[in-house]
């Protein structure tokens, strides 16, 4: 009798463990004794909880199986740092290309054509900020294309985006050379520093081609999770570019003319790195030889068109930012060029966590799984932005000398660190936010939003910002980011039942 108690006590041990604890019971113990919990998705198929709560259950046990939520979060982090940190490539290229140029013309050049620097800075950022929208869209439909065992149509997307480039970048080289001296001016250079910056902008606009091609091709092996060539290229055309700067500028005198053209030799061996891969024989994407056809070229403009629209609007606040400090006097501007230079480096490091929102977001299996996204990037975004507001206002504040050798720039670049600490960790949580709302097809809002965010930071500059105090040209830059932050978390708070929706899981 014992044996046969004992043989229906371990048969009816797995259907009370299936069944689990009694309704009311929420700790598992039932009958004086701790039963083990079940599944979540056996408790999600249970018929003990209302629709919502089974709901809930079921997005858990899809996203996360065998795993614990910990586990879990422990993989999705390393597998977006996975995908960001070689991202940065792709936003630190023509970046990094300008803060060569300025610590070498502020170690070895003059103040004048350190203050030169400003208003090409702001055309050559605009220049290639505006082609941003092509490698997004290029990342996009290539990736795209695989998924689906389409490698061919991947092929033609790359090879279009590079077709796409070198038309777009030529126009965009010829404009900018025959209306240099008027867009240095528009830029708020005064004419004698226009003089001079003229000389670095005709020379150095002959790599604009080769820019938005990097980007295209960058983009396009990022969507083949080939992340070492894109940082092997960025590296390269950076030391290639520090070396023929010292050679040119300090060794062999030529000044900011030198200077230009070790960008565009860095550029184009940059290029000529990225399209290595697409050539070799047993590559998965390679270079077609095709003419675009319309209805290729309307997907592809699909993708562009709206991103082209929020990047264009952010580049005018760019523009009124720059113009306003450029109008300064020539000491006041080589000191803002300076820290500026620094500061934008920073602020490109925090654009992959745009690019990692719109690759995993709507990939997401589940509302739980995109809810646990969400708040993963909008904590990223601020992490990023605070380790890059440290690494790029701190040296300025502590060590001017590092970026110039002309003591009287020291203090005005100490004057504005405050406000670019600030601005760069408002700018890391609005890269995050912005990613997510694009993710979510939120873009008609965000273009909205820029326009009223345009009109608000030309209203501070078109009084306060012409002050004539450099302060007080960076307090715009905050203003700048902190209004964007409150338009889209607002808007984030507004459409955040859509994020708990169930989705459905991608086949």
């Amino acid at each position: 009798m014992r044996a046969c108690s004992s043989i229906i006590t371990k048969r009816a041990l797995p259907v009370r463990e299936l069944l689990g604890p009694e309704r009311g019971d929420s700790f598992g113990v039932t009958a004086g004794r701790r039963v083990p919990r079940r599944p979540l998705a056996i408790q999600a198929r249970s018929g003990l909880q209302s629709e919502p709560d089974r709901e809930a259950l079921a997005d858990r046990a899809e996203v996360l199986g065998e795993m614990n939520i910990w586990s879990w979060r422990r993989q999705t982090i390393l597998q977006l740092a996975a995908f960001v940190v070689p991202a940065l490539s792709i936003s630190l290229a023509d970046a990094t290309m300008s803060l060569v140029d300025t610590l070498c013309i502020g170690r070895f050049g003059s103040t004048e054509e350190l203050a030169a620097l400003g208003p090409n800075t702001v055309v050559f950022n605009f220049s290639s900020y505006i082609f941003f929208s092509v490698g997004l869209a290029t990342n996009t439909l290539v990736g795209r294309f695989l998924r689906e065992g389409e490698p061919l149509q991947a092929s033609r997307v790359v090879s279009q985006a590079l077709m796409f480039g070198c038309a777009a970048g030529s126009l965009m080289t010829l404009l900018v050379t025959l209306a240099g001296r008027p867009l240095l001016l528009a830029c708020g250079s005064t004419p004698e520093v226009a003089e001079i910056a003229l000389v670095y902008l005709k020379i150095r606009a002959l790599a604009i081609p080769a820019v938005v091609c990097v980007n295209a091709a960058q983009s396009g092996l990022m969507a083949q999770r080939n992340s070492a060539r894109p940082a092997l290229a960025v590296l390269t055309a950076a030391l290639v570019n520090i070396v023929l700067d010292v050679i040119f500028i300090r060794n062999m005198g030529m000044g900011i003319a030198g200077a230009a053209i070790a960008t565009v030799i860095g550029q184009f061996c940059a290029l000529g790195m990225l399209i290595l891969p697409y050539l070799h024989r047993d590559a998965r994407v390679r270079l077609v030889a095709v003419l675009p056809e319309r209805a290729h070229l309307m997907q592809f403009g699909s993708c562009v068109g709206p991103i082209f629209v929020v990047i264009a609007a952010k580049n005018v606040c760019y523009m009124l930012i720059q113009s306003a400090a450029t109008s300064l006097q020539v000491l006041l501007v080589a000191a803002h060029q300076a820290v500026w230079s620094m500061w934008a480096v920073g602020a490109f490091c925090c654009s992959p966590m745009e690019q990692a929102a719109l690759a995993f977001l709507p990939a997401a299996r589940s509302g739980f799984e995109k809810r646990e996204l969400v708040r993963m990037l909008l904590l990223g975004g601020t992490f990023v932005g605070l380790v890059a507001a440290t690494c790029t206002c701190l040296p300025p504040l502590f060590n001017p000398q590092f970026f110039t050798r002309d003591p009287r720039l020291w203090a005005p670049m100490q004057t504005v660190c405050l406000q670019g600490f600030l601005a760069m960790t408002f700018a890391g949580l609005e890269v995050a936010v912005n990613g997510i709302l694009l993710a979510e097809g939120e873009t008609m809002f965000l273009a909205r939003a820029m326009v009223t965010n345009l009109t608000i930071t030309a209203a501070y500059f078109f009084t306060k910002g012409r002050s004539g105090a450099l302060p007080d040209v960076w307090w715009g830059l905050v203003l700048f980011f902190f209004t964007r932050i409150v338009q889209a978390l607002i808007r984030l708070s507004q459409i955040s039942k859509r994020l708990t929706q169930h989705a459905k899981p991608t086949k």
